[in-house]
């Protein structure tokens, strides 16, 4: 056992060993590979710059129609999940373009207590 991780048990020493060395190995590779993969800008700016992903175009009319039902109440959560998934691209713009305040008042269903079910 000793052999591949030991636990020191006689102060607070860092961990040691093969698992941990081979732990430690494999994560600095990845985030050398990350760093090779990926600009030298900061995590923020990529995030605001990744594109979007690209879904099935929908008619934009048909789309607010979708979100208009949304913010009316709707008996069947199935029928509202549904529509959910056909608004994706029109909520991606929405959190872009949007304060945070008012991306949770234009989507309504976000504060329903089965808002767990769009995830």
């Amino acid at each position: 056992m000793q052999d591949y991780y030991f636990i020191s048990r006689q102060g607070k020493n860092n961990p040691s060993g093969r698992l941990y060395s081979k732990y430690k190995n494999q994560k600095s590779k990845h985030r050398k590979v990350q760093g090779l993969s990926e600009p030298s800008e900061s995590k923020d700016k990529n995030y605001a710059n990744r594109s979007i992903v690209q879904t099935p175009e929908v008619d934009e009319s048909v789309s607010e129609a979708y979100k208009t039902a949304l913010n009316r109440d709707c008996a069947d959560w199935a029928e509202v999940c549904d529509k959910w998934k056909k608004t994706f691209h029109l909520r991606q713009r929405d959190l872009c373009n949007l304060s945070p305040l008012d991306f949770f008042q234009a989507w309504s269903k976000l504060s329903h207590a089965q808002a767990s079910d769009f995830v």
